[in-house]
């Protein structure tokens, strides 16, 4: 009798053991939302951070859109220092996504994403003050240059358009980072034509342009 209780009593742990967080995951992949917010619910509130990230996502893209949740559950994680909570919060204020609109709260949060380094902050950092939402002159031509360049490194040969336009376009800067991201594009076997390369202009200009284009591509490879 004592082996048939223990038994009963291992089976009754078995059946009421919490979900975790993986069986979460595996209804997102089943495309049942609604049971993967079931489960997650309770682990976001208690902390869970990959919990927290996730709900914000689905409540966001999911089937069960609901901003006000979704900037809840990114806020949560976000104050935890995770990285893209704090990116997420930061595109809701700058959106007004759940939350009333704020540029100023947006620019906070990028910030603190990106000083973690988060690629994706960096670009929305550099998006905010080429729409010159917070800074202007000179502190702005200087700002998106920090966090283009800072993405640069990290991989985002994009982001060399952005340093690009920075500067004049008669400078050697400006045509030596245009035509070194094109350069890169080139490499991994994307199309191009004449056309997209601007021209060095006189030698004295072209040899400056080409010492720049081996500096930019210097830093690109020490990725």
């Amino acid at each position: 009798m004592r082996w048939i209780a223990l038994v009963f009593v291992s089976l009754l742990l078995i059946a009421c053991k919490p979900p975790t967080f993986e069986e979460g995951w595996d209804n997102v992949l089943a495309k049942n939302d609604a049971k993967a917010i079931e489960i997650w619910t309770p682990l976001a509130e208690k902390g869970d951070v990959r919990a927290q990230v996730e709900l914000g996502i689905l409540y966001q893209n999911g089937s069960i859109k609901d901003p006000a949740k979704s900037f809840k559950y990114f806020k949560m994680a976000a104050d935890q220092g995770q990285m893209y909570g704090n990116f997420a919060v930061g595109n809701a204020y700058k959106n007004g996504l759940g939350v009333e609109k704020n540029i100023g709260y947006a620019e906070t949060r990028y910030l603190k994403a990106a000083n973690d380094g988060f690629v994706l902050p960096m670009m929305a950092l550099v998006s905010l003050y080429n729409e010159g939402m917070t800074v202007s002159g000179s502190q702005r031509i200087n700002l998106i240059r920090r966090w283009a360049v800072a993405a640069f490194e990290r991989g985002e040969k994009v982001s060399a358009f952005s340093i690009a336009d920075t500067y004049r376009i008669d400078e050697a800067e400006h045509t030596a980072w245009y035509n070194a991201v094109r350069e890169m594009l080139i490499k991994e076997g994307k199309p191009s034509s004449p056309n997209d390369y601007i021209s060095k202009g006189n030698p004295d200009q072209a040899l400056k342009v080409m010492l720049l284009e081996q500096e930019i591509s210097r830093i690109y490879n020490h990725i």
